[in-house]
């Protein structure tokens, strides 16, 4: 709300991918005052107006914790980490 007429939704939206011919999800921005009649896509990656924010940036950090700073560390770790721990609680990962 402290974002007003720049906070954004993200919808889903089926469509056909033009180099295989095979249906993809793509994320659709759109200010949150507009109803759509898509799916609410519920993101984890996003910046403070809940604009998306693809995973590249995080991804960027790890590479430089990586490369630079000598540290074994990958961005697929964190996914696995938070797999790991949903299971040891008897969670389900997917939600």
């Amino acid at each position: 709300m402290q974002h007003g007429d720049l906070y954004m939704k993200h919808y889903k939206k089926e469509v056909i991918n033009p180099y295989n011919n095979k249906p993809e999800i793509k994320i659709v921005n759109v200010l949150a005052k507009i109803n759509v009649a898509l799916p609410e896509a519920n993101l984890i990656f996003f910046k403070n107006n809940e604009i998306f924010e693809k995973t590249n940036t995080t991804k960027h950090c790890f590479k430089i914790i990586h490369y630079e700073l000598a540290i074994s560390c990958r961005f697929q770790a964190l996914r696995n980490t938070f797999a790991t721990k949903c299971i040891k609680k008897e969670c389900n990962p997917k939600l």
